[in-house]
């Protein structure tokens, strides 16, 4: 109540900016037409049959090297009449004609609208700045198993190319925060751990692993926080997308974080202890060869238990959920209660806060986006789901009685998580959609850790000499094919044993009425122009437009928002 002013809140202030925007023309279209239909079946029939249709319109563009990247992307010139049929003040006849165009080879962005392979150009020998460009291009047909709330409208406007453009800038940002964890964190680790402990032939005490290992898990999810602002940057149009790519990126980042990292920090270790006992010829083997294979061993142990497997997952629960509420409640009370801070600090700190609320005041909706709880975030828990079992699987390639271990702390770890998620996380984060796509890739990224396991079979045979020779570098290559193999192996299983069913099946084949009643959401009510000039100007839809208006915005946990409608 301390923090929120309804009063000022000016409901016809909001409409006026709302319509100055839409009458000036200054609310861009995003180049994309949804389509909702009043069955299913009917929905599928048409994609079935339809690839897109052809749109025709006319393209300006004053950019001199988009001119430029134009031309370089046209072919042949060809001659053809108008595949769109609509008249646009054209006769039958004139649209019949025959005329000269070139088709555009390679993507292309003009006018902030990327044009695909395939998009016509007529009269392509008279292009230039500022002169008119008569376009014909393909409107494909999306996907109809998209849900509505998982549309990212702010990013419906980023053609492909742009897309592009934005994906090398986020590579190019995650890869400037690993240079700098790999000069702040690798190197003195490395510099004061690593090799004088190599180069005294003396192993670290296991509390220095378990700090290790917690530096890991931290540092592992700095990375993980830049590689989701990388991929939210690019400016996918579906959140399943967006996750897909999400959980794919974190996967590798965090396991190659965890191989260099770990590695370097038991490179001592693996240098002298890794296969140095001859499993073919156990009368060669001295005590000092079994005892470098048990340390390497027991330096991998106290890594894992409890400083990376244990403390790191709870470490990492605390910066996503206990960390994020306590700064917000501190720093509100800062800017808006005690307004104990001088006004440019407070700026800053309204910078931070989420939302970024203005300085001078705090209205109500501000206050609540502020404290609402998180959402679930499956794609963040998936990438820990995969690494973590295939890097305690990396203990099989370890000579040990005391391997088991290993997989009972990995079995109390999916017990702790399980019991955090149902108990915890579950009961405090908001509900969100996940698309089917994020599920068959973490299914598909699941064949990371069961290859390890069939690479470690091909290791311990060549080691018994079983598969090769364990004195010949060369037999070892059977591990990556191994490997490799375990993931093709992975993938065939899914296709063939398991596949999903298509996304576009209409197993019940239910009305649209029967479906907004069930699920209250619509293509409506989740697109925010649409809802604003659903409440400022309903009458710009025309006189039988009950079906599509939707005055209130819908949002999870606000579903009872929706009755009235």
């Amino acid at each position: 109540a301390e923090l929120a002013r309804p009063e000022l809140l000016n409901a016809d202030a909001d409409k006026s900016e709302f319509l100055s925007l839409y009458r000036s023309g200054k609310l861009e279209g995003s180049g994309n037409a949804f389509v909702v239909f009043r069955k299913k079946s009917v929905c599928s029939a048409v994609r079935d049959k339809f690839n897109g249709i052809w749109i025709r319109y006319t393209a300006t563009t004053t950019d001199v090297e988009e001119i430029k990247r134009l031309k370089s992307a046209l072919g042949e010139a060809c001659l053809g009449s108008f595949l769109d049929t609509c008249s646009d003040g054209i006769s039958d006849s004139e649209a019949r004609k025959e005329r000269s165009f070139a088709r555009v080879q390679v993507a292309v962005e003009i006018a902030g609208e990327s044009w695909y392979p395939g998009t016509r150009v007529y009269d392509a020998d008279s292009v230039a700045p500022g002169k008119p460009m008569v376009v014909e291009r393909m409107a494909k047909v999306i996907d109809d198993s998209t849900e509505p709330t998982t549309a990212l409208w702010s990013n419906m406007g980023k053609g492909r190319c742009r897309r592009k453009q934005r994906m090398f800038q986020g590579v190019r940002k995650v890869l400037t925060v690993w240079t700098a964890i790999g000069i702040l964190v690798y190197a003195p680790i490395a510099y004061y751990i690593t090799i004088p402990f190599g180069l005294a032939q003396y192993s670290p005490s296991p509390l220095t692993g378990q700090v290790i290992g917690i530096t890991l898990a931290l540092v592992g999810n700095l990375i993980g926080m830049a590689t989701w602002d990388a991929t939210v940057f690019v400016g996918y149009h579906s959140k399943s997308r967006q996750d897909s790519v999400f959980v794919v990126m974190s996967t590798f980042t965090n396991l190659l974080n965890t191989i260099l990292f770990g590695g370097g920090g038991l490179l001592y270790y693996i240098a002298q202890g890794f296969n140095t006992v001859d499993m073919s010829d156990l009368a060669e083997n001295t005590p000092r060869k079994v005892r470098r294979e048990l340390e390497l061993f027991g330096a991998f142990f106290g890594f894992l238990i409890p400083g990376w497997l244990f403390a790191g997952a709870i470490m990492g629960k605390c910066m996503g959920m206990v960390v994020p509420v306590v700064q917000t409640f501190i720093l509100a009370r800062l800017a808006f209660v005690w307004r104990c801070v001088p006004r440019p600090v407070a700026k800053l700190i309204c910078m931070i806060l989420p939302y970024n609320p203005p300085a001078n005041w705090l209205s109500a909706r501000e206050a609540e986006r502020m404290f609402a709880p998180p959402l679930v975030s499956i794609a963040w828990e998936y990438n820990m789901y995969i690494i973590t079992p295939a890097v305690c699987f990396l203990v099989l390639f370890v000579m040990s009685a005391q391997a088991w271990k290993v997989f009972a702390y990995l079995t109390l770890w999916a017990l702790m998580m399980h019991l955090i998620h149902r108990f915890v996380s579950l009961p405090t984060s908001r509900k969100e959609t996940v698309g089917v796509h994020l599920d068959e890739t973490a299914e598909k990224l699941w064949g990371i850790p069961l290859a390890v396991v069939l690479a470690a079979s091909g290791f311990w045979g060549v080691r018994c000499e079983a598969l090769g020779s364990n004195d010949s570098p060369a037999s070892y290559w059977i591990v990556l094919l191994l490997f490799l193999f375990g993931l093709l192996l992975h993938q065939f299983a899914l296709q063939v044993l398991g596949p999903h069913l298509p996304a576009h099946t209409d197993l019940v084949d239910r009305s649209y009425e029967d479906v907004r009643r069930k699920l209250r959401y619509t293509w409506f009510n989740v697109n925010p122009v649409h809802v604003l000039k659903s409440r400022f100007c309903p009458d710009e839809f025309g006189p039988d437009s009950s079906d599509i208006l939707a005055p209130v915005p819908f949002e999870f946990g606000k579903e009872y928002l929706q009755l009235a409608q």
